[in-house]
């Protein structure tokens, strides 16, 4: 300090000196507080990525504290001014804060654990105890959760993609009712959501996703206690202070992971203090097909090229889904290579059930299907509502009820009623669904693919594009619309993957139902920049030839 006489009394200074070490002081915590910042949208960051993130803010930080305090020395108020620039750093900094509190529930209540698996992009047919002829999948631990559980052999996701179908199993709502028709569209807010009720119930939440379309930016997180999206090598200039950069891909599963990553994060939740509902969502059988070298041994592939890698395709994605000219050797293994990938998948699921305890309820639902070679529609989904793309497998294990098969069409709107009815918890009038032990045995269950999706990329056509269906069905028949074919009836019981369409009368209930169904199709939605990066890294979105 340098003392400066004033008269009859003595006024004590800061010195220059000491402000400007202190500028650097604040500058540099500036910069760590930058590189230790939370990454957004779910993004791992690498340490480059944080140590530029720290030296650009420190730099910037030290140049604006530097700048003040030579102005406040011109005036004697270094320190002054040096306080008013740290308070400047400090609120740029906080514009960055996600001031959305981490929800706490309610005082724990008295009921059991609750775990919900989503298995993407799995068909029913390809699973021994949906009672179909397959070809199955060796896949011992579902088949051993069947055998303690409610079978739906007859189970329809309300949509034949990733998001839509789980906002219908969280919300117990159709896609036509809570509006949310394709991945990309934010979860609707003043829709009734399974984890945040259950939350507001004492239950702890906790979930665990596999793939961007679950992200956290588009509201899937919203009453959990706990959600990780966190992605291996997802996006880099992920930093939340680079967000003005644009997007580059990185190497390697940028918008995934494997479900053996999702499943080693249970060792970290906590699971003190009354019950916990965890929902973990696996994406291993999604193409691209590349199982593990045992699984593909299994099935004779060991080996084999991945359809990824393929020569003759040459891209990451089949050009067209509905192609032609696929040659067989390479339709039949892409079929052996998606039963070894849920095969794959399989292994995950008996690592879940080895923490799931006995008393616990255990929903295990397939939030859609796959086309293999289908309605000439190869190795892909999200534009055909016939059962290939829709009929999914769904169990349910109610340690207070005794197992059964049922044979009722069912749909994944049935979700949140069957585990709130389980837990003794009130069913929100707003949804639709069913408890599934109270379903009527005549039902219709309707599935709905958007037919008009153009608004997604005005430039380029999202992978369902125009070229959507609808389909509705009863204990026996289906009814499926397409743009360019239908409506076709078909027996499911002769012909359950919907080949060969009848030629008689339309069921009036069918006609009726459809005839609904179409009058609510959507239109185009928007889809911010971000997310529209993750939807074409996953395949989602491609240009389309000309209809057929």
């Amino acid at each position: 300090m340098e003392p400066a006489p004033s008269g009859d009394r003595l006024v004590v200074r800061p010195s220059l000196g000491r402000a400007l070490v202190l500028s650097v002081v604040l500058a540099g915590g500036a910069g760590v507080l930058a590189a230790a910042w939370p990454a957004h949208m779910g993004v791992v960051l690498s340490t480059a990525e944080r140590v530029a993130a720290g030296a650009m803010v420190g730099g910037l930080a030290l140049l604006l504290l530097v700048s003040v305090t030579f102005a406040g020395h011109m005036v004697r108020r270094p320190h002054l001014a040096l306080g008013t620039g740290g308070v400047g750093v400090a609120l740029a900094l906080g514009l960055h804060v996600d001031m959305t509190p981490t929800p706490t529930p309610a005082s724990p209540a008295d009921g059991p654990d609750v775990w919900v698996i989503s298995l993407d992009t799995v068909r029913a047919d390809h699973l021994v105890f949906t009672g179909l002829s397959g070809p199955h999948a060796d896949t011992p631990a579902l088949a051993a959760l069947a055998q303690e559980s409610w079978v739906f052999r007859q189970a329809y996701a309300p949509a034949a993609l990733t998001g839509p179908s789980h906002v219908s199993a969280f919300t117990g709502q159709h896609p036509w009712e809570h509006g949310v028709h394709v991945n990309g569209q934010h979860v609707p807010d003043n829709m009734p959501w399974l984890p945040e009720l259950l939350l507001e119930a004492g239950w702890r939440t906790h979930g665990l996703v596999s793939a961007a379309v679950l992200d956290e930016a588009l509201g899937y997180a919203r009453g959990f206690s706990s959600f990780d999206c966190a992605f291996e090598d997802r996006l880099a200039r992920g930093h939340a202070l680079f967000g003005f950069l644009d997007y580059r891909a990185a190497v390697g599963s940028e918008h995934h992971r494997g479900g053996a990553q999702t499943v080693a994060l249970l060792e970290a939740l906590d699971r003190d203090d009354g019950p916990t509902f965890t929902w973990i969502h696996l994406y291993d059988a999604h193409w691209p097909y590349t199982p593990s070298d045992a699984a593909a041994a299994a099935v004779g592939l060991a080996g084999a090229v991945p359809l990824v890698d393929d020569e003759k395709i040459g891209i990451k994605r089949l050009p067209d889904p509905r192609q032609r000219d696929l040659d067989p050797e390479r339709v039949a293994r892409g079929k052996g290579l998606y039963r070894a990938e849920l095969a794959d998948l399989d292994d995950r699921v008996a690592e879940i059930m080895a923490r799931v305890p006995d008393d616990a309820v255990v929903v295990v639902f397939g939030d859609h299907g796959e086309s293999l070679d289908e309605h000439d529609y190869h190795f892909s989904h999200g534009r055909l509502a016939h059962s290939p793309d829709t009929h999914v497998p769904l169990l349910v294990r109610l340690p207070s009820s005794q197992p059964r098969v049922v044979d009722t069409p069912v749909t994944l709107a049935d979700v949140a009623p069957t585990i709130l009815r389980a837990l003794g918890l009130p069913v929100p009038p707003s949804m639709s669904g069913d408890a599934l032990h109270e379903v009527d045995p005549g039902r219709v269950v309707a599935t709905s693919t958007p037919r008009a999706l153009l608004g997604l990329v005005r430039s380029r056509p999202h992978a369902l594009g125009d070229r959507g269906s609808v389909a509705v069905r009863d204990g026996q028949h289906s009814l499926v619309w397409t743009r360019w074919s239908g409506p076709d009836l078909y027996d499911r019981r002769a012909d359950p993957l919907e080949a060969s369409p009848l030629e008689e009368p339309v069921p009036a209930a069918l006609a009726e139902a459809l005839s609904a169904l179409t009058e609510v199709a959507p239109a185009g939605v928007e889809v911010d920049p971000a997310t529209l990066g993750a939807l074409e890294a996953l395949g989602y979105i491609e240009a389309l030839p000309p209809e057929p």
